[in-house]
């Protein structure tokens, strides 16, 4: 499930802070059941001198629907690719699904699964992961 798309990155200037990229939507097949997935993923990262195109994170993210969703996997890969175009100095990826597969016989609506994964700083520096933690929060609502 490796992104296959090529990335454009523009230059930060100084900016240093945490970037956020959110409410990113996929709709894919779960590994399982080959059943509908829909998966929400939101992206951080402190640049390193460089900014991802947002479409280009979009169109990376919308690829991983072209094969089976493994949800950690994904998230991997959404972090990878980032560090792989812009150079981040760390990067946070939070994947909210649904899954279909496990709605069915009987039960109440679909289960949801909650993963997260995190590169260099995001991972190593409670406020900097604080910091994009934080604007995940602050974002619901504001649409």
């Amino acid at each position: 499930m490796p992104i296959e798309t090529g990335g454009a990155a523009a230059d930060a200037g100084s900016y240093e802070d945490v970037v956020v990229v959110r409410d990113l939507r996929v709709r894919a097949r779960c590994a399982c059941h080959r059943l509908p997935v829909d998966a929400l993923l939101h992206v951080g990262y402190l640049p390193a001198g460089r900014l991802v195109a947002t479409g280009d994170l979009a169109d990376a993210v919308t690829s991983l629907a072209r094969d089976e969703w493994v949800q950690p996997e994904a998230a991997a890969h959404v972090a990878d690719w980032v560090v792989g175009v812009s150079g981040a100095r760390g990067v946070g990826v939070v994947v909210e699904s649904r899954f279909s597969c496990a709605g069915g016989d009987g039960r109440e609506g679909r289960a949801a699964l909650l993963t997260t994964t995190t590169r260099g700083a995001l991972r190593d520096d409670a406020v900097r992961r604080g910091e994009f933690l934080a604007a995940l929060r602050r974002g619901h609502g504001t649409r």
